[in-house]
């Protein structure tokens, strides 16, 4: 085995005792009935090709009731003395709804953080810093999605993730509109399923698209990540990929213990 699989199977044994010893998944997956079961715990690691600019990691596990919780950290260096990270956890239904997201960014070591809470059953939205609250009601009649919480350093565009990606790809499942919430704006509108996942030519593909970035999906996982405000690329890091350097895989995963 090469070291780039060593290292990435490694990353991959740390992600899986990390979240399940700080999210209580070990109890769902050993209580999940048998069509729990039947869909595995999926964790991926994503970087850019230097390994440095962009690194994240998504975990998806199966909950109660055939739902499924999303887990990602996604860090972004803005210079060689900042990150800023963002840490997202969804919660969704048996059809792919979205119910509940508890999402913060902010500088790692910083107490500046941004919390953000979307209640979707309730209509419920809060958003809080260290000096402002704000609480917003937004029509729960479609189900949610939202415009990326990450953005690039002095007024650029929004950043995806891979947790946002997720979100819209099944959310969209059945074919239905959804409600886009700009947590910036504070404003929702209602976007068509055609104009957020444009499926391939091969079966199980599709480009999901998240504000000015593309995403591209295999068999409901993203698997690269064209973000457009960087102007970089990020994709999975997989054991059998070549296109990568060896330090992308060796920082490849974001720390998935982030407040």
């Amino acid at each position: 085995m090469s070291r780039t699989s060593t290292l990435f199977s490694e990353w991959t044994r740390r992600l899986r005792r990390i979240v399940l010893l700080s999210t209580g998944l070990v109890s769902l997956a050993c209580s999940a009935n048998s069509k729990s079961e039947a869909r595995p715990i999926e964790t991926v690691c994503y970087a850019s090709p230097d390994g440095r600019l962009v690194r994240s990691s998504l975990l998806v596990a199966p909950d109660s009731g055939g739902g499924e919780r999303v887990l990602g950290v996604t860090e972004v260096r803005v210079s060689p003395t900042t990150t800023l990270r963002a840490v997202e956890r969804a919660k969704l239904d048996a059809t792919g709804r979205l119910l509940r997201l508890e999402a913060t960014v902010g500088e790692p070591d910083a107490d500046l953080e941004t919390r953000v809470v979307l209640d979707a059953p309730s209509g419920h939205v809060q958003i809080a810093t260290r000096t402002t609250r704000v609480e917003w009601t937004v029509p729960s009649d479609l189900p949610w999605i939202w415009a990326p919480v990450l953005t690039a350093p002095a007024g650029g565009g929004p950043i995806a993730t891979p947790v946002v990606a997720r979100v819209e790809l099944r959310a969209v499942a059945s074919g239905s509109a959804v409600r886009l919430l700009d947590l910036g704006a504070l404003t929702s509108h209602t976007v068509a399923a055609d104009q957020l996942v444009i499926p391939e030519i091969d079966a199980g593909t599709a480009t999901v698209v998240v504000a000015d970035d593309a995403v591209q999906v295999d068999d409901g996982m993203p698997r690269s990540l064209h973000l457009a405000a960087l102007g970089a690329d990020v994709a999975a890091i997989d054991a059998g990929r070549r296109n990568l350097t060896l330090a992308a895989a060796s920082v490849g995963c974001a720390p998935l213990n982030g407040r």
